[in-house]
């Protein structure tokens, strides 16, 4: 159960409780969808705090979860309260906790030991538990099958901006709960901006496409991009998606536990450099996927103190190229980390796809 492996920790850690209020971290502890309500985990206990709208969902929870109902008001008083009984450090996540619920916090629990505790917050749903990778994969699965159909949608004229509806409209339809982010579909020289917003910029013969996609199933997401020729393209660019090819498999061979994420970062620029590329890769080379689209490990320049992959991660692998005025390409799956490396939760091949027109 995830709550008594969580309190597990606790009892490792030099903190003495946990206070959570971020909507997500609430649902993987309680498994309850609650865009307001707080938790106090010990090592012996866990108290949920509801207003009169989760009040029902809640009660399911006992006797293992402790609950206190009440309007807004009621349950902000009683949550300072048990705050105020424990003794010793109270670790909190910064990233997800307003500066306002701080301040009244300390207002009305002067006594609590308030403590930030990042690491433990970001180390808590990193590791992925066998029914988490397969909602996951789930997510995968229909998320290829809406770029499988709009590669059959591909006509000149039709826009970026119905593309978007299109794929939206037949993920909703075969499954998804939503989408992960706003799709990316950039034709031409807008897919040299990495996050392209979908325009009314109607496709041509002898495009480059950039399709970043993602679906939320399940309350877990998927992220992948796949670059299409649609015709003749720049022979530039047909080259940097080769340098970005070789980059991605050689990042996948060595992508293993043990290794930093930061170091895989590292690599890829250093071949992409070699490539002729020192400029030309904006963006970090991955992060995690789970209950987020975007969370830890990240495989970036700016994150040197993240840890070493471990069996259980979940990670996306996008190294990417633009030429402004050209286009971008950019090749993209979501793995799992496993005893001897990763594997890729889609089905179909990460590779350039090509359309004669």
């Amino acid at each position: 159960m995830i709550l008594e492996e969580i309190q597990i920790k606790l009892k490792q850690s030099p903190l003495s409780a946990l206070f959570i209020v971020d909507p997500i971290d609430l649902k993987y502890v309680t498994g309850l969808a609650l865009s307001s309500a707080a938790l106090i985990i010990t090592p012996s206990s866990a108290h949920l705090f509801v207003d009169g709208r989760y009040v029902l969902m809640a009660e399911m929870l006992k006797p293992v979860f402790q609950i206190h109902s009440g309007s807004k008001s009621e349950t902000k008083n009683a949550t300072a309260h048990v705050l105020g009984q424990i003794q010793g450090p109270i670790g909190f996540d910064e990233d997800h906790t307003s500066y306002g619920e701080y301040q009244t916090l300390l207002q009305k629990v002067p006594s609590a030991d308030l403590v930030s505790a990042s690491r433990f917050f970001r180390d808590l749903r990193r590791e992925k538990h066998p029914e988490e990778i397969s909602k996951i994969k789930k997510a995968c699965q229909i998320c290829e099958e809406g770029l499988s159909h709009v590669l059959g949608r591909l006509r000149p004229g039709i826009t970026e901006q119905e593309l978007e509806q299109e794929i939206k409209l037949f993920w909703l339809s075969h499954g998804a709960d939503d989408v992960a982010f706003s799709p990316i579909i950039a034709f031409g020289a807008n897919s040299a901006c990495p996050h392209w917003s979908c325009s009314n910029t109607a496709l041509k013969k002898d495009s480059i496409i950039l399709l970043d996609l993602g679906v939320q199933k399940d309350g877990y997401n998927s992220d992948m991009t796949r670059v299409v020729f649609y015709g003749d393209v720049d022979d530039d660019l047909r080259q940097c998606f080769t340098h970005v090819e070789k980059t991605f498999r050689g990042v996948m061979e060595r992508a293993k536990p043990g290794v930093l994420p930061h170091d895989l970062d590292v690599f890829a620029r250093e071949y992409l450099a070699t490539c002729g590329h020192k400029d030309g890769f904006p963006h970090g080379l991955g992060h995690g996927v789970g209950m987020r689209v975007h969370e830890p490990p990240r495989l970036s320049p700016e994150r040197p103190d993240e840890g070493a992959l471990k069996i259980g991660d979940v990670i996306t692998i996008e190294p990417g190229l633009y030429i402004e005025g050209k286009g971008g390409v950019r090749l993209e799956d979501t793995f799992v980390v496993e005893k001897e490396g990763v594997r890729s939760l889609f089905s179909l091949p990460a590779k350039l796809i090509e359309i004669s027109v």
